[in-house]
């Protein structure tokens, strides 16, 4: 079974409807299906996605360790917020060859 926070469309809807600039989904890594829904219910808004501070710490942490490559997990985690819906610009990324 599959578990959404369906509750939360809602709220997305009256945030577009109340005038929001942006649709802003933090933490980004364990809520891809919120992403998801926000980038459908509002497809003419910008939607950030912010990956709290935790979740670059584990990332970073994960590299320090030698479990994986710091550039191949910077993107890999960026290429799930991608396929959840959003559309990236990110100033770190662009730095890597």
């Amino acid at each position: 079974m599959t578990f959404r926070f369906t509750c939360l469309i809602p709220l997305q809807r009256r945030d577009v409807n109340e005038g929001a600039d942006i649709i802003m989904v933090k933490p980004g890594m364990p809520y891809l299906d919120i992403i998801a829904d926000a980038a459908q219910i509002a497809p003419d808004h910008p939607l950030a996605v912010y990956q709290v501070s935790g979740e670059f710490a584990m990332i970073v942490a994960g590299a320090r360790a030698g479990v994986y490559d710091l550039k191949t997990m910077a993107f890999e985690s960026t290429q799930g917020f991608l396929r959840a819906g959003w559309c990236p610009f990110t100033p770190v990324l662009v730095q890597f060859d």
